[in-house]
């Protein structure tokens, strides 16, 4: 159990960096993706982290 919360933790730090990434903001499609993802990992890896 807890490899999967790391696993995810892992996941939601790499959303993360790529959001941060000049280019990603010019792909709307996948910087909504991102961001869609990154809130629904953010309540979970702030009560884990």
């Amino acid at each position: 159990m807890f490899q999967q919360l790391e696993d995810l933790v892992r996941k939601y730090e790499d959303i993360t960096r790529e959001l941060s990434e000049p280019g990603v903001a010019a792909d709307q499609n996948r910087f909504r993706t991102l961001m869609k993802t990154q809130s629904d990992l953010q309540e979970l890896v702030t009560e884990y982290g």
